[in-house]
């Protein structure tokens, strides 16, 4: 069955017209979970990672999206989520595997592998392993920061969720290839949740969100790390960084996990992130641009959110993906409505500002729950994957074109 496209305009002064091509079905599998899966743009293509039971699978594609050679198992199962960094560099991909449950002969890890791919083949090689990795972790990052001058080399920074029934906290490393230290980075004692890295012309950006008590409340916010200089929007209400503080004990089903997101937009760093509806309006996806100074190594100093633009609902069960492309951002976020999960996409202007209404990914009695992005020059490719369930046999992987005029 071919998904179902739902698609209808609005008055806008941007007359943009964005059309979301028939998916194609990239890969299946049989496992009831699929931990994660991640898109980058390669030479003369792309290239899609995911984990599920049987493993870490990855498969190549051209520009338009179609398949390239067979899918290729690469490493083991990488419970705690998948992602890719692709640049003149190389490719590589990070994994985060989680320590067995009052097993300590399985302890969790961090691993980043080296891939090589060519022709139908992909070739891995593990290149760094961090540790620890606890039995609840959910979500790792890379990025490839680019050195001071031409003559240093790149670096592949790395971050990772470390959770446990005892801790949740983020690691970063600075350099995973160059076997650098791990560094905490998150508060102790606080509750953290998956990161996201980023980088632009020598600056690293990472953001992840913490849950706090101060007193007898609950509080939430979003940290952000710029180069060298910790951003924290945990400690006061003076720092402009804080994104949602809750004053109280949120009652059930009034919070939602912020997942934030970080993305580069003609160099300028815009942050996404869920919030709570107001008056009565379900979580939405938040946009804001972080402004800021850059000071010495390209560190980012005093940084200020502007107000943040909610650009639709974001209810779903996976992170919205944020992808810098044709002019301005592309979002695919998931979402629900009446019971069904699928995938919101939208053209946003540097405004956030949408020339058309969402486009929506579905097809009847699936549930599509994680998205992923990647901008090819003209058009950007959308990943998705439904959330596997009881009554099919296998799960599917579509891979979307997605372009505006």
């Amino acid at each position: 069955m071919l998904p179902l496209l739902l698609l209808a305009s609005c008055d806008a002064v941007d007359e943009r017209y964005c059309k979301l091509s028939t998916a194609r079905v990239v890969a299946s599998t049989e496992a009831k979970v699929v931990d994660g899966l991640a898109l980058a743009a390669i030479e003369h293509g792309a290239l899609l990672a995911w984990s599920d039971s049987n493993g870490t699978f990855a498969r190549q594609l051209d520009a338009e999206g179609a398949p390239r050679g067979e899918v290729a198992r690469v490493a083991d199962r990488c419970e705690g989520g998948v992602a890719l960094a692709a640049s003149a560099a190389g490719v590589a991909l990070a994994c985060a595997r989680r320590a067995a449950p009052r097993d300590a002969t399985q302890a969790g890890s961090a691993d980043v592998y080296a891939l090589t791919p060519g022709g139908d083949r992909i070739a891995a090689e593990l290149r760094a392993s961090y540790a620890p990795a606890g039995s609840l972790s959910d979500g790792i990052a890379l990025a490839w920061v680019d050195g001071a001058s031409a003559a240093d080399k790149p670096a592949l920074a790395l971050a990772w969720h470390d959770a446990s029934p005892d801790v949740q906290r983020i690691w970063l490393v600075s350099d995973a290839y160059a076997k650098r230290p791990a560094q905490l980075v998150s508060g102790d004692g606080n509750i953290a949740s998956s990161p996201v890295l980023v980088a632009h012309d020598g600056q690293l950006a990472l953001g992840f969100s913490e849950r706090f008590t101060r007193g007898d409340a609950l509080e939430t916010s979003t940290m952000l790390w710029t180069g060298e200089a910790r951003l924290d929007a945990a400690r006061g209400k003076t720092n402009p960084v804080v994104i949602e503080e809750e004053t109280k004990a949120p009652k059930s089903g009034a919070w939602v996990e912020p997942l934030p997101q970080l993305v580069f937009a003609d160099g300028a760093l815009v942050l996404g992130y869920r919030a709570p509806g107001r008056a009565g309006k379900r979580p939405g996806l938040q946009l804001a641009n972080v402004e800021a100074e850059r000071g010495a190594h390209a560190v980012l100093q005093a940084p200020r959110v502007r107000a943040p633009v909610r650009v639709g609902r974001a209810d779903g069960v996976g992170r919205p993906s944020l992808t810098a492309c044709m002019g301005g951002l592309v979002a695919a976020t998931p979402r629900s409505y009446a019971g069904d999960y699928f995938i919101g996409i939208n053209w946003l202007s540097r405004a956030f500002t949408k020339p058309r209404r969402e486009q929506q990914f579905y097809e009847d009695a699936r549930a599509f729950t994680q998205a992923a992005g990647a901008c090819m020059g003209a058009h950007a490719l959308l990943a998705l994957a439904e959330l596997p369930q009881l009554d099919r046999p296998k799960a599917e992987l579509h891979v979307a074109k997605y372009a505006c005029e």
